[in-house]
């Protein structure tokens, strides 16, 4: 019960967070977790906002050069 409470307390700071950030940019759900990924665990970033983490993962791995991925 006390894990739960405290998860469900870290994903209401996340989405205070995540709305401010939304509100003074314009961002894109993938960029809010990159900013937030410092302070809350990627996976449940990923959780809130319904994306993937391996299409996380594929946003944020270095471009070629070249542009090629």
């Amino acid at each position: 019960m006390k894990k739960r409470i405290q998860r469900l307390e870290m994903e209401n700071d996340i989405l205070k967070k995540a709305t401010a950030l939304l509100m003074s940019d314009s961002l894109k759900n993938s960029s809010v977790v990159e900013k937030l990924r410092a302070l809350y665990p990627v996976k449940a970033l990923c959780r809130i906002f319904s994306i993937h983490r391996s299409s996380y993962r594929y946003w944020c791995r270095p471009k070629a050069p070249d542009g090629k991925t």
